[in-house]
C-alpha cells in the first residue's frame, strides 16, 4: 500500500494554499450563502497590496502538518526561508525539517536541488517569479514549491482577480496574539466555494475534484501600519471526505495543516549570493524531474531504468482483460500506435492521469492510437469497484503478478509507454505532471505524421 508520504501531505497542502490565494481578491459583496464583511476584505487587500508593492522581500515560513487516526498521531514542521527580488529572482531553502532541498532563480536560470534524489535540475527562469510558485513552467518543480502557491498569487494581482467569485462569507475577530508571536493579529474566518478548475494542476493529488465544494479558511493578519499575513489554516474536512472516497489508503485519517509566516522584511536589501546556486559536493545534474527519479531509482535498485527502453523493441506479452477477453501486443504491431499506462487504483497520481490519457487517446483514435491501462497486481473486483463511478471507459489488461511491469522496468507508477507502429518503444514517462498531457499530444502527432521520437 502507498504510505502517507511527504508528497501526499504536500499535495493536500498545495490544494489549500492555492485555494487561499484566490480569496485574497474577493470583492466586498453579499451572497445568498452569507455576508462578506467589508472590514475583512479591506484587511486582506491591505496585506496583499503591501506585498505587491514591495520590489523585494524576505520571510520565514513554517509548514505544519498533524495527522491523526488509526491509533497514531504524527506531527511535522518544516521551516523555509524565502527571498524574492522582482521580477524573477528567488531563493527558497529549507532551514529546518525533513530534507535539505532548495529552489533558486538568479533571473536567468531556475535551479531546483532535490536532496532525496541527489540531483539538481536547471531550466530557464520565467519572466515572473509568481510562475514558479504556481508551477507554470516548462519542467514541473517538486511539491515544495506547489505547497506555497499562495505566495505567488499574493504578489500577482492579475492572478488573484480570477478568483473573485470564490468568496462566500468573511468575518473578522478582535485582535489577539498567536502563540509565540508578540504581535497582535486579527483572525479572518472565510468560506470559499471551490471547484476542480480552481485548484490548479496537480493540486487534487489524483482525486476527482470535478464537483464543487465549500472550504472554510482562517487567516491571521497583523495589526499596524504594515499588515502582514501571520498564519493561514484551511478546514480540510471536505478534502478528508474526498480523500477517503478516491484514495482508500487515506481513510480513517484526519489531517490538519497550516502555514506560519514570521520575520517579514519588505524592501530590505538582499545579498546577490542568496540567488546563486552552488551544487553540493557529489550532486549530479539531471535533464528533468523524471530523469532524476529514474536515475536515483536505478542507482538504488540496480540495472537499467525504464527510459533506456526507448529505441528498443517493445517486450511482447499477452494479458487477460478486465471484463473478459485478451490483449496481445503482437496484434497491434504494424497497425497501431499503442499507449501502455501502468497503474493501480490506490495510486493518487495514477488516478489523476487516467482522465487525461483517455482524452488524448480519444483525440487520436481515428489515427490508430490505442490505450491500454495495465493494472498492476490488483483483483478484478478492485478494478470494477474503482470504475463504477468514473465518467470514462478503460481497456484494462490485468497484470496480476507484475510480470509485464517487470518487462517494462516499472519501478514507480504511473508509468506511460508509447510504442510506435513498428513495435519500437518511442517514449517513456514516469509520473504525471501539469505538462504530461501536452507532451503526449505532441509525441503522438509526430508519430501519426510518420516521424520518430527516438534520438530526440
Amino acid at each position: 500500500m502507498l504510505s502517507l508520504s511527504r508528497r501526499n501531505i504536500c499535495g493536500v497542502l498545495a490544494t489549500a494554499t492555492v485555494a487561499g490565494a484566490g480569496l485574497l481578491a474577493a470583492p466586498a459583496v453579499s451572497h445568498a450563502e452569507g455576508t462578506v464583511d467589508d472590514e475583512a476584505v479591506q484587511l486582506l487587500r491591505a496585506a496583499v497590496e503591501q506585498l505587491a508593492d514591495a520590489e523585494q522581500f524576505q520571510v520565514t515560513m513554517t509548514m505544519n502538518v498533524e495527522v491523526t487516526g488509526r491509533g497514531m498521531r504524527q506531527e511535522q514542521a518544516t521551516t523555509y526561508e524565502l527571498a524574492v527580488q522582482r521580477p524573477n529572482r528567488l531563493s527558497l531553502r529549507t532551514v529546518d525539517g525533513m530534507e535539505d532541498s532548495f529552489v533558486v532563480s538568479d533571473g536567468e536560470t531556475l535551479t531546483e536541488y532535490i536532496a532525496n534524489f541527489n540531483r539538481y535540475i536547471e531550466q530557464p527562469a520565467p519572466a515572473d517569479v509568481a510562475d514558479i510558485f504556481l508551477n507554470e513552467l516548462d519542467e514541473t518543480v517538486m511539491t515544495t514549491m506547489q505547497a506555497f502557491g499562495m505566495i505567488g498569487a499574493l504578489f500577482s494581482p492579475e492572478r488573484m482577480a480570477s478568483y473573485e467569485d470564490m468568496l462566500r462569507e468573511a468575518t473578522v475577530d478582535d485582535a489577539e496574539a498567536l502563540e509565540g508571536d508578540d504581535q497582535p493579529s486579527r483572525r479572518l474566518s472565510l468560506l470559499l466555494h471551490m471547484d476542480g478548475d480552481e485548484l490548479g494542476a496537480g493540486a487534487g493529488m489524483g482525486m476527482d475534484m470535478d464537483e464543487a465544494f465549500e472550504m472554510p479558511v482562517e487567516i491571521w493578519i497583523s495589526e499596524g501600519d504594515q499588515p502582514t499575513i501571520r498564519r493561514m489554516k484551511p478546514d480540510m474536512s471536505k478534502m478528508h471526505e474526498r480523500m477517503a472516497e478516491e484514495m482508500p489508503h487515506m481513510a480513517g485519517l484526519t489531517i490538519e495543516m497550516w502555514h506560519d509566516f514570521t520575520d517579514w522584511q519588505l524592501d530590505a536589501a538582499i545579498d546577490d549570493e542568496r540567488f546563486a546556486f552552488v551544487a553540493p559536493e557529489g550532486v549530479q545534474q539531471a535533464d528533468s524531474l523524471q530523469a532524476a527519479i529514474e536515475a536515483f531509482t536505478a542507482e538504488r535498485q540496480g540495472g537499467p531504468g525504464p527510459r533506456e527502453l526507448v529505441g528498443e523493441a517493445a517486450p511482447e506479452f499477452e494479458l487477460a482483460l478486465h471484463g473478459g477477453g485478451e490483449m496481445k501486443l503482437a496484434d497491434h504491431i504494424g497497425e497501431d500506435i499503442v499507449i501502455l499506462d501502468f497503474w493501480a487504483t490506490w495510486c493518487g497520481p495514477c488516478v489523476q492521469a487516467l482522465p487525461a490519457l483517455t482524452d488524448v487517446a480519444e483525440q487520436f483514435a481515428d489515427d490508430g492510437v490505442v490505450l491500454y491501462a495495465v493494472n498492476q497486481q490488483e483483483s478484478d473486483d478492485q478494478v470494477t469497484q474503482f470504475m463504477a463511478d468514473k465518467p470514462y471507459e478503460l481497456t484494462v489488461p490485468m497484470d496480476r503478478n507484475g510480470r509485464v511491469g517487470q518487462q517494462y522496468r516499472v519501478r514507480g507508477i504511473p508509468q506511460t509507454v508509447v510504442i510506435g507502429r513498428d513495435g519500437t518503444v518511442q517514449a517513456v514517462h514516469v509520473g504525471f505532471g501539469p505538462n504530461t498531457k501536452q507532451q503526449l499530444e505532441s509525441e503522438l502527432q509526430t508519430l501519426v505524421d510518420g516521424g520518430s521520437l527516438v534520438g530526440e
